[in-house]
């Protein structure tokens, strides 16, 4: 069964799913770019937010809430 938890409770998938990011979206900006949203949305508070999808512990997706558009 997958399980969609914010990022925030799994820190660990952090380098992941920024390098999902920045391979899918742009790597014009470079890695930091996306590292440091990744980061932001660990804070749990405010935008941005980070969301995860398990597979019992296996990193599986994410999703995202960001005030800018990719």
């Amino acid at each position: 069964m997958v399980e969609i938890v914010p990022l925030a409770f799994h820190p660990h998938h952090q380098a992941q799913v920024t390098d999902w990011l920045w391979q899918a979206f742009d790597r014009h900006n470079g890695r930091e770019f996306f590292a440091s949203i990744v980061q932001s949305s660990v804070r749990q508070e405010g935008l941005p937010l980070t969301f995860i999808a398990l597979d019992e512990e296996q990193l599986v997706g994410t999703v995202g809430l960001w005030l800018c558009d990719l």
